[in-house]
């Protein structure tokens, strides 16, 4: 993973990492974690060892993930389901 986020130019792939069902809007941070939407609601913190965890299962529709390493802020975005089309600006501790 450290190969990957210190590289300048494209490293080439060396295998599967991790297996995530949905994989979405995929952010990592300078520990090399990354997060992304996964599965069908959830959002997920993947180690740089590969551990999986989750974050939240009930978003209804993910529309983006940002890092913001300076504060230690992950955000994510969530959109309601029906008409409404409210967003929502989740926010976690990248801890």
């Amino acid at each position: 993973m450290s190969a990957l986020l210190g590289s300048s130019q494209a490293v080439a792939p060396t295998g599967m990492f991790v297996q995530i069902n949905s994989p979405d809007l995929m952010a990592g941070d300078t520990g090399g974690t990354l997060h992304t939407k996964c599965n069908i609601s959830d959002l997920c913190r993947i180690a740089p060892n590969g551990t999986i965890s989750v974050l939240a299962n009930d978003f209804q529709d993910a529309r983006g993930v940002a890092v913001d390493a300076p504060r230690g802020r992950l955000y994510a975005i969530d959109r309601a389901a029906g008409a409404s089309g409210t967003r929502y600006v989740w926010t976690f501790p990248l801890n």
